[in-house]
């Protein structure tokens, strides 16, 4: 089981970590859920991430999902962050051709660009699969690329314009191996999986559920609105009370409500959701009607 881990604003919890297993997306984690220190005291914090890996490497959890900011440098030896970048890479050609489409472009007609500060077998890979897929492709490498492009062109009949220096159309997509700045329409960095991922590159079934959570979102009441953005600020369900000004039976019953609507079993699932917005660059979708 892959873990997770999330910070929560101290005061509410008992104990500094606590684990619970949740269900997001139907994938199923291991959640260590930490109090944040309220001085945000670094020591503190670098304890509280060691010691919740340690409780999450004895129930023989290898791999987690790292809170915003926080440093693999503190778990503890035998748990490592969930790596994406090969992943990214991997499934490159398939991100450009459904960014071309969301695009309403044709990608058999569309423009391509590929930079790389060096030819490695994942670059060579990409091109390949790219050759096969769109008509025009440009490669920008300092070098190797010139047996590449004459690969290509024999066995599969593809020209590929390499390193040109004057272009005299914007590519429709640039494909980044390396950090570069961004040329063209629609920018795929490749290199840095900390780069939150455009919209349209979240996986078909992922991205329906954050649609179908968004557009549920839009049933909520003024004050169940009111209350899912003391969420989304790192409040707990402790503090709405004083917050908005109502009684904690009442919060239980907005609370109910909110889950019900959004199709949520618990706080722990809302947190995830909301957390997985706010990775992506999106949280004013749960709050725009």
């Amino acid at each position: 089981m892959v873990g997770m881990m999330l910070w929560e604003p101290s005061g509410h919890w008992t104990r500094p970590v606590t684990l619970k297993e949740v269900s997001v997306l139907h994938i199923r984690f291991l959640c260590a859920r930490m109090a944040q220190d309220r001085r945000r005291n670094p020591l503190t914090e670098r304890r509280r991430l060691r010691t919740a890996g340690k409780k999450l490497l004895r129930q023989r959890v290898e791999q987690v999902v790292l809170p915003a900011g926080a440093s693999a440098e503190a778990l503890p030896e035998g748990l490592r962050p969930v790596e994406t970048l090969s992943l990214r890479r991997a499934i490159a050609a398939d991100w450009c051709g459904e960014l071309l489409r969301f695009r309403g472009e044709n990608p058999a007609g569309a423009r391509v660009l590929i930079t790389a500060d060096a030819l490695s077998g994942e670059v060579v890979r990409t091109v390949t699969e790219l050759a096969l897929r769109h008509r025009y492709l440009i490669l920008k490498v300092p070098f190797g690329g010139e047996e590449l492009c004459r690969r290509l062109r024999r066995e599969y009949g593809v020209s590929i314009v390499l390193n040109p220096e004057t272009e005299r159309e914007p590519a429709s997509v640039h494909m980044a191996f390396d950090p570069t700045e961004a040329q063209g329409g629609g920018f795929l960095p490749l290199y840095d999986e900390s780069l939150p991922l455009p919209r349209l590159l979240l996986p078909p079934e992922v991205e329906a559920r954050l649609q179908g959570f968004a557009r549920r979102a839009e049933t909520l009441t003024g004050t169940e609105r009111t209350i899912l953005q003391y969420y989304m600020d790192g409040h707990t369900v402790k503090d709405i009370p004083e917050l908005a000004s109502i009684s904690a039976s009442t919060v239980k019953t907005h609370n109910r409500n909110l889950y019900r609507k959004l199709g949520v079993a618990s706080f722990d699932e809302l947190k995830v959701y909301i957390e997985l917005f706010a990775g992506c660059g999106r949280s004013s979708e749960l709050l725009s009607r």
